[in-house]
């Protein structure tokens, strides 16, 4: 038979592994699920996008992929912080490297499960010749009057 310490060793790694299979796979689930909205599509004038940061996304998507043997703690609620100052977002911060636009739905799922932010919400707009783009920096306007 099996002795009495490896029996131990194996009940206590069966709960482990058992803990994790659990979380891991509603992480997965959830990573499955906001995957499907993620798909381009044409930007409408007007539509919402919302920043994220990419460091908490990248920690999140690492969470959610993890194997077996990794040991990624979970990003916790989403945390916009790093593209705050002062009550406004950063300058000179670049997509892609400090944050990621996110559609409405993708920005809505996250939310529910994790909550945190703050949101940060732009709107997509038109520019010149037909372009459209989402306006990460408000165009701020003074105005004198005399």
């Amino acid at each position: 038979g099996i002795n009495a310490e490896y029996r131990g060793s194996f009940f206590l790694y069966w709960i482990i592994y058992s803990r994790w299979r659990t979380m891991s796979s509603e992480e997965v689930q959830r990573y499955k699920e906001w995957k499907k909205t993620k798909k381009k599509s044409k930007l409408n004038e007007g539509d919402s996008y919302f920043l994220i940061s990419k460091k908490w996304l990248d920690q999140w998507i690492k969470y959610c992929k993890q194997s077996e043997a990794d040991d990624v703690a979970s990003p916790g609620p989403i945390d916009n912080t790093d593209l705050i100052e002062a009550n406004e977002l950063k300058k000179e911060l670049v997509d892609n490297i400090d944050y990621v636009l996110l559609s409405n739905k993708e920005w809505q799922l996250l939310s529910k499960w994790y909550g945190g932010g703050p949101p940060i919400e732009r709107k997509v707009i038109m520019t010149g010749n037909n372009y459209k783009r989402v306006e990460v920096y408000l165009v701020k306007l003074k105005i004198a009057i005399m």
